[in-house]
């Protein structure tokens, strides 16, 4: 019963980070078109492993300053000025002026936003794709 279970449950996992492998995948080529290699500090072992799925060459780097993009879920002392994508509505207030965007789940429905202001601080220009998810 248990196998059964997990031969169930598996797709489903597995088709959530290939998703949100595809997502990061198509954020990161937009925001950085021209890098061959995008280096990210990210907070959530979670989301490193679905960073590591994108395909793209990103180099997960151990400290913020030496990143390109912060990708933060929880509330950390941040000691550079690089921009932040939030894991969590809760990160995007706590950075206001640096915080590009995020991609969190909110009431069990996920969540893509960008703000217009700090994309236009940091000279980032999205796809057109994502036009709709800019406030």
């Amino acid at each position: 019963m248990h196998l059964l279970i997990v031969i169930l449950l598996l797709p489903i996992l597995v088709w959530g980070i290939a998703s949100d492998a595809m997502l990061y995948r198509e954020i990161l080529e937009g925001l950085f078109p021209h890098k061959k290699i995008i280096k990210v500090y990210v907070d959530d072992k979670n989301k490193a492993k679905v960073l590591q799925e994108t395909g793209l060459f990103v180099q997960l780097v151990p400290h913020p300053d030496e990143a390109d993009l912060l990708i933060l879920s929880e509330k950390r002392r941040i000691d550079t000025n690089k921009p932040i994508f939030a894991g969590t509505y809760r990160i995007m207030t706590l950075y206001p002026k640096r915080s590009i965007g995020g991609f969190y789940w909110k009431k069990g429905r996920p969540t893509l936003i960008f703000i217009q202001s700090s994309l236009q601080r940091f000279h980032f220009r999205l796809p057109k794709k994502f036009e709709k998810y800019v406030e």
